[in-house]
């Protein structure tokens, strides 16, 4: 039986080893090396993420927007909002590896649905003619599995270059030790930053878990006067001040509106937040990051 660290490079490197039995293997070896946290991201990528929860920024993907119009086929859609395009067209890939593998068919076209409610706003809101939704290269899928492969690949090199080869699919107490001791592999994680989220047209599909209006009505009432709070003091930029001002302004309108509009103030909390973290982040404490997630949730 060759020893586990060296197969791991050998399947990583061959691209006719499917990804999944490649997470498997490393799986083994996460677990038996003492390694919970590496071990828990390989979890999730074999299981699939929460679709409520952080992804690691290469499973967020940029899609086209394209609208069915009939007797035209699905058409491209751009809009001139450089920001709104970017969160509408945001799409979430929390799906199982496996799922993944099955959608990664070269020249296909992963297509991507709104739910219901979100596409009958984004059709009265952008003045649609038909069904809006996302498309996506597969293409894309591939270069979320690649970088998969490349971190499971690079993790397994470095394990080697330290001398850990896990003989007979176990490791001395030694090699356990020196695995401790190598520097931990980065896991970037990315909050959820769209207020546009979407169910997969495809195998794995998952359905994100429900923010109520209440919870969403009372992270508004929270967030107003903080952001209020904020500009009054004049720790940030004049430039940053004046786009948090117009923020405000929009959301106190939709707190006022008799029917808010969500999707619209799940964007404005999103650029909030980008605004905040581009001024520094130094005010983003925990409340504050709970109510712009309740608020970009859906």
């Amino acid at each position: 039986m060759p020893a586990l660290i060296p197969e791991l490079i050998a399947m990583a490197s061959d691209p006719t080893v499917k990804t999944t039995d490649l997470l498997r293997k490393a799986l083994v070896a996460a677990r038996l090396l003492k390694q919970p946290e590496f071990a828990a991201w390989i979890n999730s990528e074999l299981q699939g993420y929460s679709q409520s929860g952080d992804l690691p920024p290469y499973r967020v993907l940029q899609g086209e927007l394209k609208v069915d119009v009939p007797g035209h086929g699905r058409l491209p859609l751009p809009i001139r909002n450089a920001e709104m395009s970017r969160l509408i067209t945001e799409s979430r890939f929390g799906h199982p590896m496996g799922a993944l593998e099955d959608l990664a068919v070269p020249g296909e076209v992963v297509r991507s649905f709104f739910p219901s409610e979100q596409s009958q706003i984004l059709i009265q809101e952008l003045s649609l003619p038909g069904v809006p939704e996302l498309a996506l290269g597969s293409n894309q899928v591939r270069g979320l599995i690649e970088a998969v492969r490349d971190k499971l690949l690079n993790w397994a090199l470095d394990l080697a270059e330290a001398g850990i080869q896990g003989e007979g699919m176990s490791f001395t107490p030694q090699e356990q030790q020196q695995a401790q001791q190598l520097a931990p592999v980065n896991i970037h994680i990315r909050g959820n930053a769209t207020a546009f989220q979407f169910m997969q047209n495809s195998p794995g599909g998952q359905q994100q878990q429900t923010v109520t209006s209440e919870q969403k009505e009372a992270a508004l009432a929270a967030l107003l006067p903080w952001l209020a709070q904020v500009i009054a003091q004049g720790q940030l930029q004049r430039e940053a001040c004046a786009e948090l001002q117009a923020e405000l302004d929009t959301l106190k309108a939709q707190a006022a509106s008799p029917k808010p509009k969500w999707p619209v103030i799940g964007a404005v909390a999103s650029s909030v937040r980008a605004i905040l973290e581009g001024a520094g982040g130094e005010v983003l404490a925990g409340p504050v990051l709970g109510w712009l997630a309740t608020l970009t949730g859906s």
